[in-house]
């Protein structure tokens, strides 16, 4: 008689690897909801954490490279909070060393984060991500204004950034929906699809032109005729006829609030140009 014997061996380590992985997941989770505790902190209480900004700083640095779409976007998140808290305080604090401390800090974070979340934009393969980074980037622009122009650098950056989205470069826009090893129907963990992020990315991206433009204007970046020559031909050729309404609506829209922000001298070589293609 051949008796059989049930191994209960790999059951074992099936049990033993589901448990490994529900602990791990609720580590990630808990470092998630850390991240984000953390931008709310710095976002609402600067100046009470301020002696602890050297550690803020690290935490947030190491979850923006962390391998989880989560993580990363709370950083990205905290990142943007900081920065903007941190230009808030230069304009409140009064005493003038004070001041000069706060404002030499929010230069080095300034050269220190930007160039990262640019990063991001530019080689990350989750759309959700690029568009927090991208978002991040217009919110910090929009408060930071024309302290930017001490970091002409990363105005550059950015200004790059920008053009690649709009011309859909960046490596999540490039990304496959059939390639999308995370999730079979290509959607990004909040439920939103590849589309929706695609087009929330180019939406963002003609939002941050406009301000980039008003700031470059400002301080007659030298860059920045050269940097426009480049892009708005290229946002021109998207009003040809065959292209969607939404798609020219949106090209319009975009074209206009930049020209709005364009000095006399910029404006003019693409006057002619301009009139012709919106007709």
């Amino acid at each position: 008689i051949l008796i059989v014997e049930e191994d209960d061996d790999d059951d074992d380590d099936e049990d033993d690897d589901d448990e490994r992985m529900t602990f791990e997941n609720a580590h990630v989770e808990e470092k998630a909801a850390a991240i984000e505790a953390l931008g709310d902190i710095v976002e609402n209480c600067i100046v009470a954490v301020w002696p602890y900004l050297k550690d803020i700083i690290e935490h947030i640095k190491n979850m923006l490279e962390f391998p989880n779409v989560q993580c990363s976007q709370n950083a990205v998140t905290a990142a943007g909070n900081l920065l903007i808290s941190i230009h808030k305080m230069t304009i409140q604090t009064q005493i003038i060393n004070e001041k000069q401390l706060v404002q030499d800090e929010l230069d080095r974070l300034l050269d220190d984060l930007i160039p990262n979340l640019c990063t991001i934009i530019n080689t990350s393969t989750s759309r959700s991500l690029a568009q927090i980074a991208l978002d991040t980037i217009k919110n910090i622009l929009e408060e930071v204004k024309l302290d930017m122009l001490k970091h002409i650098t990363l105005l550059e950056k950015t200004a790059h950034c920008i053009q690649k989205v709009l011309a859909y470069k960046t490596k999540c826009q490039q990304e496959n929906d059939d390639e999308n090893d995370d999730d079979s129907d290509s959607r990004e963990h909040d439920g939103r699809d590849d589309a929706e992020y695609d087009a929330m990315l180019i939406s963002t991206g003609g939002d941050l032109l406009p301000i980039l433009t008003s700031i470059a204007c400002i301080g007659k970046v030298q860059f920045f005729p050269g940097y426009l020559s480049s892009i708005i031909p290229k946002l021109q050729k998207r009003l040809r006829h065959q292209a969607s309404v939404s798609d020219r609506s949106f090209v319009i829209g975009v074209l206009a609030e930049t020209v709005q922000n364009m000095n006399e001298l910029l404006i003019t070589p693409y006057l002619q140009s301009l009139f012709t293609s919106i007709k």
